[in-house]
């Protein structure tokens, strides 16, 4: 399954660890880490080398245990220094910051780097945000849009449609024999 696009849920994972870090913006702190993952995506679209996001994903790990443990440690000493920890601010801010670093530490393995991994051949040859659009190819070698190999075929209807057109009485043989010396491209 390497080698293959991200499928929709693994996507739509990306996008759940995406929208989690959004609120992490407001907090100066929070801007490291996402830039963190963000150099590490851009190093691997760069050197087609998966190994830039395992580094980043460390690196975005290190910050976040470095956020983590300290605030641990000031959410217990905020609760236990005062009689009703609950109205106090400070404790407040510091155990929503800790309960998020936990949660970004819980998130970039699984709905982060896992989906990642799963497609890590796909993403080191053709990037992250290239889903297989290109990787379509047309079997029978028409191109429709440009309308090559169909010509024959197209002319074909035209003639059959003017006809048609002709026989009810929608059009003067003059307009019909116009129309088919422009379709035949004959003088």
């Amino acid at each position: 399954m390497t080698n293959h696009p991200l499928n929709a849920i693994d996507k739509s994972k990306l996008m759940l660890f995406a929208l989690a870090l959004s609120p992490s913006l407001i907090i100066i702190l929070g801007i490291p880490p996402i830039l963190i993952l963000i150099f590490g995506l851009h190093q691997a679209k760069k050197s087609k080398d998966f190994g830039c996001i395992e580094v980043a994903v460390h690196r975005f790990k290190v910050f976040m245990w470095c956020c983590f443990i300290p605030g641990v440690l000031l959410t217990i000493f905020l609760f236990w220094d005062k009689h009703n920890p609950f109205t106090n601010p400070d404790f407040l801010s510091a155990f929503i910051g800790t309960l998020a670093a936990g949660l970004y530490l819980f998130m970039v393995g699984g709905f982060f780097l896992k989906p990642l991994r799963e497609h890590k051949e796909w993403l080191e040859k053709n990037g992250l945000f290239n889903f297989g659009l290109d990787q379509i190819s047309d079997t029978n070698g028409v191109d429709i849009i440009n309308n090559d190999g169909l010509q024959a075929y197209s002319t074909a209807d035209e003639l059959l449609k003017w006809a048609e057109l002709k026989e009810r009485g929608l059009v003067t043989d003059k307009e019909y024999f116009e129309a088919r010396k422009k379709l035949l491209g004959s003088d």
